[in-house]
């Protein structure tokens, strides 16, 4: 009678013990294989995160012409441009602003100049490219900023309080970086990778053969810029920059081949 007893308890606990292995197997098996309801919480949605995030994307691909971002009044991008020489595309959504500017002939010599009004919020990742052509911006304060400038002559301000990082890449051209708040809490190389040109830097950084450095405060913020090809690089602090007065060696880089007179791009 006493073995029979024992019997009947393991069994029972013999199927308590399968019913559970069964059940964590089943579980398992769906945060394994992606089947099932749960999956919907593997990975969040782009737009759940940036919902969440409260920061959009921002796009802006720049091709043989002359633009200069300015802030918008609104939450609205448009732009000031001739059609009749110039295609503007503009895709707007919650988490995602894109822009596409380029020119619709071969003659183009970037002497008008389109205005790009862009809304001045907080980004979180952006991306500007900008082939044969001139491009300024002054006001983007935050965002994972990825450039890449090609035959280009780029003017990109960091406004002060700036909370981000940027990774440019400048191919034969002119690179313009201005740090308002003096780099504050960067991390900051500029390498040189160029076969012709040069590249200007504040005394503060640190020179090491192709590699200029610099570290400020908490160092949260992180830019990384590569000068290749042929071009000039000019890396500034606040107002120590006077864009009237040039240095002799960038003269070359203001011609009507590459992208209009100085006087032009400046107007």
């Amino acid at each position: 009678m006493n073995f029979k007893k024992k019997n009947y308890f393991v069994i029972f606990l013999t199927s308590i013990l399968t019913l559970f292995l069964i059940i964590s197997a089943v579980v398992i098996g769906v945060h394994t294989t992606g089947a099932g309801p749960s999956n919907a919480y593997a990975s969040p949605l782009p737009d759940v995160e940036s919902d969440a995030a409260g920061k959009p994307s921002l796009t802006l691909d720049i091709s043989s012409c002359s633009v200069n971002v300015l802030p918008a009044t609104d939450d609205t991008i448009t732009a000031d441009y001739n059609s009749n020489v110039y295609e503007v595309k503009i895709d707007e959504s919650d988490d995602s602003r894109k822009v596409s500017v380029s020119c619709k002939t071969n003659t183009n010599t970037n002497d008008e100049i389109i205005k790009l009004y862009i809304p001045n919020i907080e980004y979180a990742e952006v991306n500007l490219s900008a082939d044969s052509a001139h491009f300024t911006c002054d006001f983007i304060k935050s965002g994972n900023i990825t450039g890449r400038f090609n035959m280009a002559s780029v003017f990109l301000t960091l406004p002060k309080g700036f909370n981000g990082s940027l990774n440019a890449v400048a191919n034969s051209g002119y690179f313009q970086l201005v740090s308002q708040d003096d780099f504050k809490n960067t991390n900051t190389t500029i390498t040189d990778n160029g076969d012709w040109g040069e590249i200007y830097a504040p005394k503060t950084f640190t020179e090491n053969n192709n590699n200029y450095t610099f570290t400020n405060g908490t160092q949260s913020n992180v830019i990384n810029v590569t000068r290749k090809g042929a071009g000039v690089m000019g890396i500034y602090a606040s107002d120590a920059f006077d864009s009237s007065n040039f240095p002799a060696e960038w003269k070359d880089l203001w011609s009507d081949t590459w992208q209009g007179t100085s006087q032009q791009l400046h107007e």
